[in-house]
């Protein structure tokens, strides 16, 4: 399917933001690919606290229709680290990483705190890929706000697993660990259906 004037937008947007590292081109239109066109930048004030990523078309573990990625970075000296930052979480996927689906309320503690899990997780997995990229790890988070007392035990437990989290069967096992640990309840989304979605089985 041909994409729509707003997607193609969306990668020029992208590409412009980008401009000077052709790898991270690279990762961004191979990533619009194969999310079939559905992945959206914009733009916020430069004074907002840091990037932000949200999943579309997930309603349920199985139920999953025009999967995508809506991003959202400050516009400020640090945009093209921070779109970086975001694309290689929706980058997981391809390359084999489980998403997973919270059984919580979206404003309850645990629904928070297992959001955290995975995305301390995340970086875990991306650091390695960001600085292949040509990127400063100084440049890899915002200092926004530090962790809490909970993320920070994460964190060490992670940074101590770091190496194994490259690898997605791995990954999965130490978050699940995580969630077990913290009576976080959970299910994985089912990569058959997300890979159906995408035209890729």
């Amino acid at each position: 399917m041909s994409p729509l004037s707003n997607e193609l937008e969306n990668i020029s947007r992208m590409e412009a933001i980008l401009n000077g590292n052709w790898r991270a081109q690279l990762l961004a239109n191979s990533l619009w690919d194969f999310y079939r066109h559905r992945i959206y930048c914009t733009l916020q004030d430069a004074n907002a606290d840091s990037g932000r990523i949200r999943i579309l078309g997930v309603m349920g573990p199985t139920q999953i229709s025009k999967l995508g990625f809506s991003i959202s970075i400050p516009d400020d000296d640090r945009k093209a680290d921070a779109l970086v930052h975001e694309l290689l979480h929706a980058n997981l996927i391809p390359l084999g990483y489980p998403r997973f689906w919270l059984n919580h309320d979206g404003e309850s503690q645990q629904f928070c705190r297992g959001g955290g899990i995975i995305n301390l997780a995340d970086h875990k997995a991306m650091l390695p890929v960001f600085l292949a990229l040509g990127y400063s790890e100084a440049r890899f988070l915002r200092e926004s706000r530090k962790l809490n007392e909970f993320e920070e035990q994460v964190n060490t437990y992670f940074e101590r697993v770091k190496e194994s989290l490259q690898q997605p069967n791995a990954y999965r096992q130490h978050v699940e660990n995580c969630f077990s640990e913290h009576g976080i309840s959970f299910e994985l989304l089912d990569r058959t259906a997300i890979l159906r979605d995408l035209g890729v089985c």
